[in-house]
């Protein structure tokens, strides 16, 4: 009788859950596509970066005898296409999904890591209560006590991990978005000093019509340059593109604050 796939449906795609050793685990295609990426991409950064890899953490190497029972499992279910010809394939955890999301370090990887994390790798297999240890033997129940502890401390250990990786996730999605819009900002002022009309940056023509002052464009060039301030390029309709200098300039060469002397946004 046909094993039937669970599916599963993560940023607007379908798959089929599978397990190896009651763990959900993706094969290196599955993740690829959710990442945005090419399956050889994925085994390009797991070759580089093989030390921060561990088997059986990050992920599992199926092979020989485990490979063709794991084959005619999900050709039963037709949920995973694995090559005939595959002497070995490897199945990545959550842990090992968490850390591909970390090196290729793009919106799509870690906004469908997020939704792996909480809909695929989250389904737990069902399965019936284990066999209670027989308490008369001491040595039957001190194994169980310390088999129940190491799971205890396992699971405290992985809530950690995904805590911290999550708030990974946060972190680097607010830096991103604010890095977006510093970026944007900085368009905008280059565009205003383009135009002569921002408050950061005036050209010599602008605040000696705002004053009546003559200016040296030599002094404030040298000063911008020995402070590392940017200088900007504004249009001039009698002499094309003009310097356009930075108010810390202005203030620092002529003592003349722009705010000051009605420099308009």
């Amino acid at each position: 009788m046909p094993i039937l796939p669970q599916t599963i449906q993560v940023a607007d795609k379908q798959t089929s859950l599978i397990r190896y050793k009651s763990v959900p685990v993706m094969t290196t295609e599955q993740m690829a596509e959710f990442y945005g990426t090419d399956s050889n991409n994925i085994k390009v950064n797991h070759s580089r970066n093989a030390a921060r890899f561990t088997q059986g953490k990050h992920y599992f190497k199926v092979e020989g005898s485990d490979l063709r029972d794991f084959k005619d499992r999900v050709t039963e279910s037709n949920s995973v296409q694995i090559g005939k010809n595959a002497s070995s394939i490897i199945l990545w955890t959550e842990k090992g999904a968490a850390r591909h999301a970390k090196i290729l370090d793009t919106d799509q990887a870690w906004d469908v890591y997020e939704q792996l994390e909480e809909v695929y790798f989250a389904v737990k297999e069902k399965s019936h209560f284990p066999a209670l240890p027989n308490f008369a033997d001491p040595a039957e129940a001190a194994i169980a006590w310390a088999n129940e502890y190491k799971a205890k401390q396992q699971a405290l250990a992985d809530a950690e991990y995904f805590k911290a990786t999550k708030a990974e996730i946060s972190n680097r999605r607010e830096a991103t978005a604010m890095g977006r819009l510093s970026a944007k900002t900085k368009e905008v002022e280059k565009l205003k000093a383009r135009l002569d009309s921002s408050t950061d940056f005036a050209t010599i023509k602008k605040v000696q019509a705002l004053t009546g002052g003559t200016y040296d464009t030599y002094e404030l060039r040298r000063y911008s340059k020995a402070n590392q301030i940017d200088v900007e390029k504004a249009e001039d309709a009698n002499y094309g593109s003009v310097n356009s200098y930075h108010k810390d300039a202005w203030l620092a060469v002529y003592n003349i604050d722009l705010s000051s002397i009605g420099v308009a946004a």
